[in-house]
Order: structure tokens, then C-alpha cells, then sequence
């Protein structure tokens, strides 16, 4: 059994040895612990982020003992969850899913927003400094009684950010029609065309005019609709004006939706089922209210997009690989911790109730105590007119957080012995 007032320290020790040891030698980083048949290694659970290899001994080793401390944490829980069959379960499989899902598509959205940073003419457009003076001038002139307000000097400088937004919103949309032009798209296996995505892409982010004046649907969900041999829902009028629907009831018809889900949209190389989209949820809703929204353009946009990236080697690019493993450090993606371990692990933690804040009772004298300790933090909060009680309620939630951290570390450590938990020096 682990006592707990020194394990942080146990841990810090013990990765100071590894750290020393594996700078020493030419291995690939020492055994830190074991839980049950999962063994920990130095280069598994070492945060990965720029310059971490460069930190000076006792600092990285620090960082390391507090990677150690969760790696152990949530392979312990996932241990005892998967002994519990909490795994089997209805609910955790299908948000597993559906987080696949989504960090698929996120994975999607940064090589194409990689790519779209690295095209030269949309680099150029958002450059404020190609605005001319007189441009800016003119602008002035004719739509001064918008800025009467500003100054004239911060006017201006708020009409050339405006002036280049628009620029590049121009510049985006042609250069978008161009890109998709050159992927094959298709809905139930019948190709969209160019100019449907066009049209589609005008509608949605501006091109000439205003949207009720191109129509009230979309053209792309016009042809999806065709395709798909599904009746538009009728809930706006001809002059763009809503009218009350079963749908904007919050009512959902059940054959829309499993029309809906039965879409197949392919981009290229993928093939999407619409249902297994995150925000699938939100296109049935739309389209029930009649007013379906861009979620499939956005989808069409993202993997074609990837799609003329990864055609242009962007995938194995220096540049886009670096940024993608900022992005993980960021966000904590040990190397060797699962997200699918993780969730299960927060499934037990949930089941045990332990992050229930409503558990935990802070008394008037610690919240008294931390603000005669710790009260700097919220003087300026009071100081201008905020509410006492306000802030005790602030720092009765902080405190209940702590204790909650705290019991859920207590918990792990009583589990150590059900894990089968072995640290070595």
C-alpha cells in the first residue's frame, strides 16, 4: 500500500534516476513503473512539446514525475474500470465513438487549414498593407457617418482590417471553387457539380447579394435533395420570412432523420456517412426547420481540401509535423496514454462520483482562512463593486475543487493494490 503525502515525491525520484541513468546511456529510457502487464517507460510519458529535450536535469524530471503521476492515475483506473465491465458499456461506447469521430475530423481541419496557410495568394489578401490610402480614403468618405464616433485616425485604421477582410473573403471564395473543382465529390454515388458547389459556396459565404435574394435553400442541399429524393421542408416563405414549424418545436420527423442518416457523401478518398458526422445532430435539425445549414459544405470543404494537401505532400511536410505535435503537447497526448484509456478512466471516476462537487462542504472558517491568505487575488473584484458574498462562493467552489482532486488521488492510491502498481528506482 502507497501512502500518498509522499508519493509525488517518490515519483520525482524516481525520474531523476531515469532521467539521469537514460542521459548516461544510449537505451531507449528506463522502466519508471508497472501496472499489471502495462509497463511505463521514460519516452512514453515524457511530455512532448518544443525544447523539452533541452531542460536542464532536475526541471525535466519534474516534468516527467508529474507525466508519471497521471500516466499511473489513469492506467490504474482503467485497470480497475475494465475489471468492472464499465468498457461494455452502452453510453461510453458510443461517446467513444463519437469522440473518434471527432478527433478524426480535427485531424482533417489542421492539414487544411496548414494548407489554406500556405497559399500565396491568401497570404496576400490578408495583408492589411496592400491597402492603399486612397482606398481607405474613399471608404472614409463614403461611409464616414459609421465612424462618427471614432476618431478619424482609429476610423481609418478600422476601415483597412475591414477592407482587407473583404478583400480576402473574395479572394478565399474563388480560390475555394477552384481547390473542390479539382476533387471528385459526389452524394450517393452522383457527382456534384462545380458549379452546384459554386453556387453553394457563394450562398454561404457571401458572393453578390444576400442570401434571400439566391434563394432561401442552399443549392447544395437543393441538389442533395434531388439526389436523395427527399421533400424540402417547407418552413420559410418565398420572401424569406420564417413560419412555425413542427420542427422549431424541437420536433424531429423520424423518416427525415433516417433519410438524412442514410446520405453517403463521398470526398475523394473518403467516404462519409452523414449520420457519422459530429454535427449530424444539427443538420437534422436544421433541414427540419427547413433551413438546412452549411455543416455539409464545411465537411466538403475540410476533406477536399485535405484531400489537394496531402496531394501536395503536405502530409509529410517538416512544417505541418511540427505544428501537429505543438498541438498534441498542448493538449497533453502522452505517447503512450490512449484517449480511450483516458475516457474510461473519467467514466469511473464519474461512476465513484468523486468529481461531484455537491459532496464536498467547505466551512466559513476555511473560507475565512483563504481569504486572509490568499484575498490579493479577488481585492480588485471587490474593489470595483463586486458582490463579498460573490466572491466567497468563488472560493468556496475553488476549495471544493481541491478536495476533489484530493479524494479522486486518494482513490487511485487505495486501487494501487487492486492494479497490481510496482515503481522502480
Amino acid at each position: 500500500m502507497y501512502r500518498n503525502d509522499n508519493i509525488l515525491r517518490v515519483l520525482t525520484m524516481v525520474c531523476i534516476a531515469a532521467f539521469t541513468a537514460s542521459a548516461q546511456a544510449a537505451d531507449k529510457g528506463k522502466l519508471l513503473a508497472r501496472i499489471g502487464d502495462v509497463k511505463l517507460y521514460e519516452p512514453d510519458i515524457m511530455p512532448d512539446f518544443p525544447g523539452a529535450e533541452s531542460l536542464p536535469a532536475e526541471q525535466r524530471a519534474q516534468f516527467l514525475a508529474n507525466a508519471l503521476e497521471q500516466a499511473i492515475e489513469t492506467e490504474v483506473l482503467f485497470a480497475v474500470a475494465t475489471q468492472q465491465g464499465l468498457g461494455r458499456d452502452a453510453e461510453y461506447l458510443e461517446r467513444l465513438e463519437q469522440d473518434r469521430r471527432l478527433t478524426k475530423q480535427r485531424e482533417i481541419e489542421m492539414l487544411a487549414s496548414f494548407y489554406e496557410q500556405q497559399q500565396k495568394s491568401l497570404v496576400e489578401a490578408r495583408n492589411r498593407a496592400a491597402i492603399t490610402d486612397e482606398e481607405v480614403d474613399l471608404f472614409y468618405k463614403e461611409n464616414g457617418a459609421r465612424y462618427q464616433k471614432r476618431p478619424e485616425k482609429r476610423a481609418k485604421m478600422m476601415i483597412r482590417s475591414q477592407l482587407a477582410g473583404m478583400k480576402y473573403q473574395v479572394v478565399y471564395q474563388e480560390w475555394l471553387k477552384t481547390e473542390l473543382a479539382e476533387v471528385d465529390i459526389a452524394i450517393n454515388g452522383s457527382k456534384i457539380d462545380a458549379k452546384t458547389l459554386a453556387r453553394s459556396i457563394d450562398w454561404n459565404l457571401g458572393g453578390a447579394g444576400s442570401k434571400a435574394g439566391r434563394g432561401v435553400i442552399d443549392p447544395l442541399w437543393e441538389k442533395i435533395f434531388e439526389i436523395a429524393k427527399i421533400s424540402i421542408p417547407k418552413s420559410a416563405n418565398s420572401d424569406g420570412s420564417s413560419k412555425k414549424t413542427a420542427g422549431q418545436d424541437g420536433a424531429v420527423n423520424s423518416e427525415l432523420e433516417a433519410n438524412l442518416a442514410a446520405i453517403k457523401l463521398q470526398v475523394g478518398a473518403h467516404e462519409l456517412a452523414v449520420s457519422d458526422l459530429y454535427q449530424f445532430g444539427r443538420i437534422v435539425t436544421s433541414v427540419s426547420n427547413g433551413r438546412p445549414d452549411s455543416s455539409v459544405l464545411v465537411v466538403i470543404k475540410l476533406y477536399g481540401v485535405s484531400e489537394r494537401a496531402k496531394a501536395a505532400g503536405i502530409a509529410s511536410d517538416a512544417g505541418y509535423l511540427m505544428a501537429v505535435k505543438n498541438v498534441n503537447s498542448v493538449h497533453g497526448n502522452a505517447k503512450g496514454i490512449s484517449h480511450e484509456k483516458r475516457m474510461l478512466a473519467t467514466k469511473l471516476i464519474q461512476k465513484e462520483g468523486l468529481m461531484d462537487y455537491s459532496r464536498y462542504e467547505i466551512t466559513d472558517t476555511e473560507t475565512d482562512a483563504f481569504l486572509k491568505e490568499k484575498g490579493e487575488r479577488y481585492q480588485r473584484m471587490i474593489d470595483k463593486g463586486g458582490d463579498l458574498e460573490r466572491v466567497r462562493k468563488l472560493i468556496q467552489n475553488l476549495l471544493k475543487g481541491q478536495k476533489a482532486q484530493e479524494a479522486k488521488k486518494q482513490h487511485v492510491l487505495s486501487l494501487y493494490e487492486t492494479a497490481d502498481v510496482e515503481l522502480y528506482d
